[in-house]
């Protein structure tokens, strides 16, 4: 009787265990498989990396070869059609001494700041007369940069108008953003600018006055020698060129 009832608790038992591992498999199962996916996803990822790096390096060690026959191909012709053409800068004479060179820098300098204020300026009479001035201030610099040693005689233009001038532009366009440049100040202005180019004119004739009065000098230096070495006989003659009679009057 013991004996029996013993060998039903064992099989009780046995029955519990299996069913217990049976839990116990269905729970630990898919979280080995889902730990083994990751796993190998990781792996098909590496392999994939180190075949794409193996492949970009091999290409790059192999540069591209050169034509059989050792010449270079010509590049490309480029068409230029559309291309704006390239502003020329002026070459300064090697002759500048460090202080006129200085001035002259000085002077750019303040024309590349007016140019900077009329790009602000919405007026298009303002902005036009404007502009119209700073091209007579190209020239003048332009004149000054070949021929340095008149410099001292317009030191005026480049301590006083200049500065001066890029005050009048400044104050106008703060007006004028702020909505306060009226038809009465904007005629006010557009006379000062008037005469400030009138004045920037005269300032570029008066640099080449000297040269003016030297060429005349000299031409009647060279006309007295002349005269005196007999090769002028009068003060009116002809000469002829391609068939034609050019009379000339000394």
């Amino acid at each position: 009787m013991n004996s029996n009832h013993s060998s039903g608790s064992k099989g009780w038992v046995v029955l519990l265990a299996v069913l217990g591992g049976l839990f116990v498999a269905g729970r630990v199962l898919p979280i080995l498989s889902r730990i083994l996916g990751i796993l190998l996803g990781c792996i098909i990822a590496l392999v994939v990396l180190i075949v794409v790096l193996v492949i970009y390096f091999s290409c790059k060690k192999d540069p591209p070869k050169a034509p059989q026959d050792g010449k270079a191909r010509p590049e490309p012709h480029r068409s230029t059609v559309n291309e704006p053409p390239k502003e020329k800068q002026a070459i300064p004479p090697c002759n500048l001494s460090l202080e006129v060179m200085q001035i002259l820098t000085k002077g750019r300098n303040h024309l590349t700041e007016l140019r900077r204020l009329l790009s602000r300026i919405q007026n298009l009479n303002v902005k036009k007369r404007g502009e119209d001035i700073c091209v007579e201030i190209g020239r003048i610099l332009g004149a000054l940069q070949q021929q340095p040693e008149d410099i001292p005689m317009v030191r005026q233009f480049f301590n006083y108008y200049l500065p001066t001038l890029g005050n009048i532009l400044l104050k106008y366009l703060r007006l004028e953003e702020a909505g306060m440049a009226t038809d009465h100040t904007t005629v006010k202005v557009m006379s000062c600018l008037g005469e400030i180019k009138t004045a920037m004119e005269k300032q570029h004739a008066a640099i080449y006055e000297n040269d003016l009065l030297d060429l005349t000098v000299e031409m009647e230096a060279l006309t007295q020698a002349c005269k005196r070495d007999g090769l002028l006989v009068s003060e009116d003659f002809t000469l002829r060129e391609n068939g034609r009679e050019i009379s000339l009057t000394l």
